[in-house]
């Protein structure tokens, strides 16, 4: 069974899902290597290339993200 990954689109690198809505209506993802979010919806099968606050302010209290967007770590 192949597993489904998203490629980012500034640095072609494999993109880790860091967070989901509790319906798992939306996926969130993040590109380790230059920063670049992507939130995946489902239902819509589309594509945003930003987060919802909520979850930028998650990243940054995990430790995940800078406040400006870099990545940690």
């Amino acid at each position: 069974m192949a597993r489904f990954y998203f490629a980012c689109p500034q640095c072609n690198k494999r993109m880790i899902r860091f967070s989901q809505d509790d319906d798992r209506e939306r996926r969130f993802y993040l590109c380790r290597s230059d920063g670049y979010r992507l939130t995946f919806m489902l239902r819509s099968n589309g594509m945003s290339p930003e987060w919802p606050k909520e979850i930028f302010q998650l990243a940054v209290r995990e430790g995940v993200l800078t406040k400006q967007g870099s990545v940690l770590g």
